[in-house]
């Protein structure tokens, strides 16, 4: 996966939402079982680096990527499986702060209440609050 990135990148690529979802998804599904190992940090810093260039593009141009939920919820997955709290929380307020259709859809339950359990294991009770609010939002409306 880290080459397919590199390609993706020295191809200019990064403006195709379809790639992005797909690898988001295939780091998802294929992360390694050592969340320490060299190619799961990889798979971090790859998460790390689509959020930064979605989040930088320019909402005129013409190729805009908007996240959607599915994106959202795998890209919080491999964050919380590197153990990174604070690149979770950043994707966790943008959904906060979300504008109505800013985010198609909403992430998969799992990935919000392993963020909820990671947040109380750090002691971030202020987050894990703020969070369970918006937890109980988006479960009322996936289920209604």
């Amino acid at each position: 996966m880290p080459r397919i990135w590199s390609d993706i990148v020295i191809f200019d690529q990064t403006h195709r939402e379809k790639l992005l979802t797909l690898t988001l998804n295939v780091m998802r599904e294929q992360f390694p079982s050592d969340a320490e190992s060299n190619l799961a940090q990889k798979f971090g810093e790859i998460g790390s680096e689509i959020w930064k260039i979605v989040e930088s593009q320019d909402p005129e141009r013409i190729k805009f990527v908007q996240w959607t939920g599915k994106m959202i919820g795998d890209l919080l997955a491999i964050q919380l499986k590197v153990n990174n709290l604070e690149m979770a929380s950043d994707i966790v307020l943008k959904l906060l702060k979300s504008q109505q259709g800013e985010v198609l859809g909403v992430p998969d339950i799992q990935s919000l209440t392993t963020f909820l359990h990671m947040a109380i294991e750090k002691n971030k009770a202020a987050m894990a609050l703020v969070w369970f609010h918006q937890l109980n939002v988006f479960a009322h409306i996936q289920f209604t």
